[in-house]
């Protein structure tokens, strides 16, 4: 479920003392508050999860396929726009492969993450897979799990999208959130509001 910032009922409030020609600039402030403060929030909560998970933020930010390489955006932020007074930031369901945790120089993942244990593979930030193990699949090497009582095998992912959900909620939606956003609008407004008033002969 995304995430949306919808302060239709704010700017409303925020706006009613301002005459027709002064509210003219009020879709282009709300468009450029709302933009900003979805991507404080976004960047703001990607460090945070980054952080308790202990991996690098471009890996909590961004999808990579199995091979390593960017194949898209994990957390993605639809920009309002002044035909859409809204912004939101989708999360992916798919987590993080355990075999996926650091970058190299280049923006690339290194595949090994870990260290095989006896009792299965630490990963990056400390984490123990039990059972776990390295495998050689299509020349990449990654980590699998046994599924309990079969021989077959699946790649364990690090979940970050509940996570992911919780800051963007406390950032966005909450009263805080709200609360970020007038603060953003107003400032913005009084510059556009100064900037037409320098205008006016």
């Amino acid at each position: 479920m995304p995430v949306e910032l919808d302060i239709r009922g704010d700017v409303k409030q925020l706006t009613r003392h301002l005459n027709a020609v002064q509210r003219r600039v009020v879709p282009r402030v709300t468009v450029r508050a709302l933009n900003e403060t979805a991507t404080k929030a976004r960047q703001e909560a990607t460090k945070a999860v980054a952080a308790d998970v202990k991996l690098p933020a471009t890996v909590i930010r961004k999808r990579f396929d199995a091979k390593g390489n960017l194949s898209g955006e994990r957390v993605v932020l639809v920009r309002a726009n002044k035909a859409r007074l809204k912004a939101t930031i989708e999360v992916s369901l798919r987590g993080i492969l355990v075999s996926q945790a650091r970058l190299t120089r280049g923006g690339n993942l290194v595949r090994v993450s870990g260290k095989q244990t006896s009792v299965g593979v630490k990963a990056a930030g400390g984490r123990l897979y039990k059972g776990a193990f390295y495998a050689n699949v299509k020349g990449n090497q990654i980590v699998l799990k046994r599924f309990p009582n079969s021989r077959k095998t699946f790649a364990p992912r690090i979940g970050v999208r509940l996570k992911l959900l919780r800051e963007f909620d406390q950032r966005l939606v909450s009263p805080a959130g709200i609360r970020l956003f007038r603060a953003r609008f107003q400032r913005l407004l009084a510059f556009e509001l100064q900037k037409l008033r320098a205008r006016t002969p």
